[in-house]
């Protein structure tokens, strides 16, 4: 048990049950509070071990072993779950938190009249102090895309230009020029305000590539366990992203401020790294829904158990889309850290356009983009359509009609045919700021233009498998098959004409037609002389032969 009382006279005791010598004794992980009254009440935790809660009233949430309690001069209560290794914060309205640090051990805390907070660390036998009311500063923010130079502003229009890989399959760790490293299917981009493109590959971590041509690793490739199965923090929680090891990641975007947010497929979680490099989870109980259980609105996004999430997307304002597969929903984590449903009924289908999105059915979404306009565009029927989302909430379908069973070259999207009269079958999804839409289809880059035109912008040869999209319409692109990510500058610009696969290995349709003649010609003159030769007379046979 552990006892702290504060300025006022309030004593705060942490209630554990640690053993049960037999079933009466009730077991308990709370904080409890006696007032100078002599009146006791909870004010966090109950009868069951976890950890859940983080955003709403302390008393609603999961505690596990609390201890280590101290209170803050603005009567904030700090507090120790030692099964998570987490330190955790009930504001003086009652609101629980976790602070955003991992510490092996923490086995004693103590605010510091420099209002800090001093952890001790049992394990390493050190003591932090982790600052409570100060700022990131200022310099730490990378620029806005407003004033970032285009660093491919000399560079031909559309023409392919590798950025990093060596096109060679691999794994590299550290940092060093981007075209000398080894890639291994990278298959999720995104590109931050600055303009550096950010990538995550089968070697699970996310890479940075750098105006400089260098290559830097942003998030995994550690050595500590970064993911779990469950509820409660992610084991990474507070440790420098680049010292953890993470989970199937299926997406990433980055923020106006640098933030990074990455969608973990299996373990049901969005993770995030500040833009000091501290990875934190960001949304996900851990907890996988009732298999007919959908998403309740108003939830704060620790509460939020999702199936599979695929993709995140930042809005402008910098709110947070996460697209979960596996509930065929998408959901909005407004800037309060409320979650809300922003498309999908919670059941897989084809239904709803030109209706609220809330209402319409998605078939196995995928991939997910926000406009600078707001409006959010999704890759839906198992990669066959590309849907969008008014700010007024009404879903329509832009692009793609169910496909055949098996996919037919015949049917596949070519120059000025009206998106949605074509089969498609989409890989990634980008949309730049006039509201271009990008797609990759069996490797080749296409675009719907605001007339609902699909524009062919590259052969499949390129081998696009995820789009995303820079301040300057340069469009980069993963390409899986090969190991590299390669960019297509200045795609906004008038289209050049792409060649015909004849065209592209050089052949001339009037070089063709000859050389059909030419060898008609022979045989017909080698058929002339096989009968000739064959006329002969057998007169022991009696017979002409052929």
């Amino acid at each position: 048990m552990d006892v702290e009382v504060d300025a006022d006279g309030n004593i705060y005791v942490a209630d554990v049950t640690r053993f049960e010598a037999n079933d009466d004794v009730v077991s308990s992980h709370r904080i409890r509070r006696i007032g100078p009254d002599g009146v006791i009440t909870t004010i966090a935790g109950g009868e069951a071990c976890g950890y859940s809660g983080d955003g709403g009233p302390a008393v609603d949430a999961e505690l596990c072993y609390p201890s280590e309690l101290t209170v803050g001069d603005d009567g904030t209560i700090f507090l120790v779950d030692e099964e998570h290794h987490q330190i955790r914060v009930i504001s003086p309205d009652g609101v629980i938190d976790s602070l955003p640090t991992y510490v092996d051990d923490p086995s004693a805390l103590a605010v510091g009249p420099d209002g800090a907070l001093y952890v001790g660390d049992g394990d390493r036998g050190q003591v932090h102090r982790i600052p409570l009311d100060a700022d990131p500063p200022a310099a730490d923010a990378p620029e806005t895309s407003a004033g970032v130079p285009d660093r491919w502003a000399d560079a031909d229009p559309r023409v392919i230009t590798v950025v990093a890989g060596t096109g060679r399959a691999g794994v590299s760790f550290g940092d060093g020029p981007a075209l000398e490293a080894d890639l291994l299917e990278p298959d999720s981009l995104a590109v931050g305000p600055d303009g550096t493109p950010y990538l995550f590959d089968a070697s699970r971590q996310v890479r940075a590539i750098r105006p400089d041509g260098t290559i830097t690793t942003v998030a995994g490739g550690g050595e500590v366990s970064g993911d779990h199965f469950g509820p409660g923090p992610m084991p990474g929680d507070g440790r420098l992203a680049s010292e953890v090891i993470l989970g199937t990641v299926r997406g990433i975007d980055v923020a106006s401020d640098g933030t990074l947010f990455m969608a973990d497929y299996y373990t049901g979680h969005v993770l995030k790294v500040s833009p000091t490099g501290v990875i934190t989870t960001a949304a996900g109980s851990g907890e996988e829904p009732d298999e007919n259980e959908t998403v309740a609105a108003g939830e704060p996004a620790s509460h939020v158990g999702f199936r599979s999430p695929r993709d995140v997307a930042v809005a402008p304002d910098g709110s947070l889309y996460v697209l979960d597969s596996g509930a065929s929903q998408i959901l909005h984590i407004g800037l309060d850290g409320i979650v809300r449903v922003a498309a999908g009924t919670g059941s897989a289908g084809f239904s709803g356009d030109g209706g609220p999105a809330t209402e319409a059915e998605l078939e196995k979404p995928s991939t997910i983009d926000v406009a600078p306009d707001g409006t959010l565009y999704v890759v839906d029927g198992r990669g066959n359509r590309i849907r969008a989302i008014g700010t007024d909430g009404v879903i329509t379908t832009i692009g793609g009609k169910e496909g055949p069973e098996y996919y037919d070259p015949e049917f596949d999207a070519s120059e000025g045919v009206v998106a949605t009269d074509v089969f498609l079958d989409i890989d990634g999804l980008a949309v730049d700021d006039a509201g271009m839409v990008y797609f990759s289809n069996h490797g080749s880059i296409r675009a719907i233009g605001p007339d609902g035109l699909i524009t062919r912008l590259t052969s499949s040869g390129a081998g696009a498998v995820a789009l995303a999209v820079d301040g300057h319409d340069n469009l980069y692109f993963a390409q899986s098959w090969d190991d590299q990510v390669s960019v297509l500058p200045k795609v906004s610009e008038d289209p050049v004409p792409v060649a015909t696969e004849d065209e592209e290995t050089g052949m001339q349709w009037w070089i063709v037609i000859i050389g059909v003649l030419v060898a008609a010609g022979f045989v017909a003159l080698y058929g002339i002389v096989r009968v000739k030769r064959g006329l002969s007379l057998l007169p022991s046979m009696g017979r002409w032969t052929f």
